[in-house]
């Protein structure tokens, strides 16, 4: 008996300490925190492209294509959403297709980043002649 009020009391003050970590509650903001990781995928994307212009060419526009992957996946997104609403099965399948994108476009970033940090640790910048 004494170990369930000690419980219960445990559980208590745990409520009461987790107020004091509570933030601000973004409700109806689901477009908003969408297009903001939107919005870091471009400049994480374009800061790839352009930092390997110089250096890799074929690379950089690997990571320039990821970019326009991620987009069609996100429309295709929105798609399966309002399809979903009009036709169930097809919009859960388009769901399950864009989901599996995801996945893909996942593993090529990992793959494109690997190879971006091989690349620079291999890299050697070229000589300047001393005036």
């Amino acid at each position: 008996m004494k170990a369930s009020r000690e419980d219960a009391d445990i559980a208590k003050s745990a409520e009461k300490a987790k107020k004091n970590f509570a933030g601000t509650e973004i409700k109806g903001k689901k477009l908003g925190v969408i297009g903001l990781g939107l919005y870091r995928n471009y400049h994480a994307y374009s800061a790839h492209a352009q930092a390997l212009d110089e250096v890799d060419s074929a690379l950089a526009e690997e990571w320039r294509r990821l970019w326009k992957y991620t987009v069609w996946d996100m429309c295709g997104i929105a798609a399966s959403i309002l399809l979903l609403l009009m036709i169930p099965v097809l919009g859960l399948l388009l769901v399950l297709a864009c989901s599996l994108g995801l996945l893909v476009l996942a593993v090529l970033e990992m793959v494109c980043l690997w190879r971006t940090a091989r690349i620079f640790r291999e890299y050697r910048p070229p000589e300047t002649p001393e005036a």
